[in-house]
C-alpha cells in the first residue's frame, strides 16, 4: 500500500511511519504537511498487530518482540526506504523526511545524521537520552518536549476527541510545517 497527498511541485515529502503504519491520524497529518505545496508519500510496509500490545498477552509480547528483530528493524527497513528516497531526489529539487516513533534507535544513530532535524517528544520518552541526542545532532535542529502526551500522539495512538491531545496534535504539526518551512 501507498498514500499520496498534495500537489505534485518542486517539494516532496517522505514520511516514514510508526509500527501501526496507516493510521487516520498518520493520514491527517499527511494531509496537514501536504498543504504547503508538497506531494507527501507514505511508502507501504508491514506493520505491528495492536493485539500484541494489550497486557497480559504472552503470545503477542513473543510475536511483538520477533517483529522487532526482524520486520521493523532498521537494518531491513532503510534498504527499502534508501531507493525510495533517492527516486524522490531525482525528480524533486527539495525532499524532506518525516518520521514517527523512533525512539528505539535514539542515541544509536545520532551521528550518523547529516541535516537538521526536529524531535517532538511525548513524556514517554526519556529526557536526559533526548536531550544528549538533540546536543549530537547537527547544528539547527531542535527539541520540543510534550510531557503531558503520550508516544505516539501524532501517528496513531492520540485520541483526537479530547481536546487536550487535539491541540497537542495541531501544535505537533504546527511545529513541524514551521521546521520544513525553516529548512526546506
Amino acid at each position: 500500500m501507498l498514500d499520496i497527498t498534495g500537489t505534485p511541485g518542486k517539494k516532496a515529502l517522505l514520511l516514514i511511519y510508526d509500527i501501526f503504519a496507516f493510521s487516520p491520524l498518520l493520514l491527517q497529518g499527511a494531509d496537514i504537511l501536504a498543504s504547503t505545496e508538497r506531494l507527501a508519500i507514505i511508502p507501504g510496509a508491514p506493520c505491528a498487530n495492536p493485539e500484541w500490545f494489550l497486557p497480559g498477552n504472552e503470545a503477542g509480547q513473543e510475536a511483538r518482540a520477533a517483529f522487532f528483530a526482524t520486520t521493523a528493524n532498521s537494518a531491513n527497513i532503510v534498504p527499502r526506504i534508501a531507493p525510495m528516497l533517492a527516486g524522490l531526489e531525482e525528480k524533486y529539487p527539495a525532499v524532506d523526511s518525516v518520521g514517527s516513533s523512533l525512539r528505539r534507535r535514539y542515541l544509536a544513530d545520532a551521528d550518523a545524521v547529516m541535516v537538521p532535524m526536529a524531535v517532538l517528544a511525548s513524556g514517554d520518552e526519556n529526557a536526559d537520552i533526548l536531550d544528549e541526542y538533540i546536543a549530537r545532532l547537527p547544528r539547527g535542529s531542535q527539541l520540543t518536549k510534550f510531557p503531558e502526551m503520550i508516544h505516539g500522539w501524532m501517528s496513531a495512538r492520540g485520541k483526537l476527541a479530547e481536546p487536550e491531545v487535539k491541540r497537542g496534535f495541531e501544535a505537533g504539526y504546527q511545529i513541524v510545517l514551521d521546521f520544513l518551512k525553516e529548512t526546506s
